[in-house]
């Protein structure tokens, strides 16, 4: 069987300086990835626990108004919150034995899955716009006499937050991966340049080299 040649590669893809310098640009790119994928994670992480943060305020001013006035004071309570409340930003359901709705601007008890926590994620549709669906994360209260609470917070502007946030990140990105293209060529300027062979080196001849002085006793 005959030989194959493969082409050879240009000079500059074997250069040493070039492969330094793509080792340079993969590991900057990788490098700015991932640290921009931790700050998009941690600031996704902050956002949330911000979301937390305020349902758990909402539920604990409402179980002092439970202590103070009882179920049907805390019913009024909902009921006024939530008919303030005509995009549902924060969502409420009180029930009673049997599920019954008791107030609230919720008609139904999610069907999603708790966590260990007491905490829910499911979808509702936000009053004032067409068939916009969006995420709710809320929390539920057992209640004395078979009572349950929920209380939630809708993640609609924490998504556009995000959205910002991520959209930012990726410009950050596309401009750092620029960066490092750009800076890429400029590597090939700072090596080494090759010595000239044609420079003239005069060596003396023994003979008209100066005798070196006597040392001095």
């Amino acid at each position: 069987m005959p030989a194959v040649n493969l082409p050879s590669l240009p000079p500059l893809l074997r250069a040493t300086t070039f492969r330094l310098a793509l080792s340079y640009l993969s590991i900057f790119t990788v490098s700015a990835v991932a640290l921009l994928g931790l700050v998009s994670w941690s600031t996704s992480m902050f956002i949330e626990w911000q979301v937390q943060e305020t349902v758990e305020a909402e539920a604990t001013g409402l179980s002092e108004q439970y202590r103070a006035r009882g179920i049907r004071g805390l019913a009024e309570i909902i009921a006024r919150r939530a008919s303030e409340d005509m995009e549902r930003r924060t969502v409420y359901l009180l029930t009673g034995p049997g599920n019954a709705r008791i107030a609230g601007n919720l008609y139904g008890w999610p069907t999603e899955s708790l966590d260990e926590a007491g905490w829910v994620r499911f979808a509702i549709e936000r009053l004032g716009t067409e068939t916009l669906a969006t995420e709710v994360l809320g929390r539920t209260y057992l209640l004395p006499d078979d009572h349950r609470l929920l209380v939630g917070r809708s993640l609609y502007e924490a998504a556009r937050v995000k959205s910002a946030i991520n959209r930012a990140l990726g410009w950050g990105l596309a401009l750092t991966v620029l960066l490092g293209v750009v800076g890429f060529p400029l590597l090939f300027d700072t090596q080494p340049r090759p010595i000239a062979v044609d420079i003239p080196i005069e060596i003396p001849s023994r003979q008209a080299a100066k005798p070196l002085p006597a040392p001095v006793k």
